[in-house]
């Protein structure tokens, strides 16, 4: 199980990897050139959660 597991999410990520090597870090999220896909799924982003996951602050303890 676990290897077809890692199998698969390889499959699916490997179209996004040229995309997400040739982001620029050094900007914000939306300027930095990720895959619309990737950008989605990104959670966090230097440090801080992203716009589509800002409502997990209700459930961390800071």
């Amino acid at each position: 199980m676990p290897r077809d597991s890692s199998a698969e999410f390889s499959r699916s990520l490997l179209p996004f990897v040229d995309g997400i090597v040739s982001v620029d870090l050094d900007k914000n999220l939306d300027e930095a050139g990720f895959p619309d896909e990737i950008k989605r799924a990104v959670i966090v982003y230097k440090g801080e959660l992203t716009p589509n996951y800002e409502y997990l602050n209700k459930y961390l303890n800071k």
